[in-house]
């Protein structure tokens, strides 16, 4: 099992089996091996029309392209997802779901707090890549 974590152009060390790399590009935070996501359950906090559009396609965010975020933090308020995950609209449903693909996955990281006062502090991953998913579980939000 390898963990990658992406730093400034200016580190390169390997500790522990934890292999760390220079990268030109300004992320920081956890590369996850694939390795590392079979089995594990994440969540995602979104409307129901974005839960229609996972379920017709299999994809996370309904394969729409760019960044999807996640997490393995489960809430059962909408305003509590709101608040730790610094989400911008209130969440109608958790979906509980595995990665069934091998998507570059980074995190985990702190959710960090936002400009209209949400507190973050939630685990959030996300990933560059399309997702694949399997649903395990749907929860509506209180």
């Amino acid at each position: 099992m390898e963990i990658l974590i992406l730093k400034s152009a200016s580190s390169s060390f390997t500790n522990a089996g934890i292999s760390t790399f220079a990268s030109s590009n300004a992320l920081t935070g956890f590369f996850t091996s694939p390795l590392l996501n079979k089995g594990t359950i994440y969540c995602r906090y979104c409307s129901n029309a974005e839960l229609k559009a996972i379920k017709e396609t299999g994809i996370l965010r309904g394969g729409i392209p760019g960044r999807s975020y996640f997490t393995t933090d489960k809430y059962t308020t909408s305003a509590e997802a709101q608040e730790r995950l610094s989400l911008g609209t209130l969440p109608e449903v958790r979906i509980e779901f595995s990665i069934t693909n091998s998507p570059k996955i980074f995190g985990p990281s702190i959710v960090q707090a936002d400009k209209i006062g949400h507190l973050g502090k939630g685990i959030e991953y996300w990933s560059p890549n399309k997702v694949d998913l399997i649903i395990r579980r749907i929860m509506t939000l209180k």
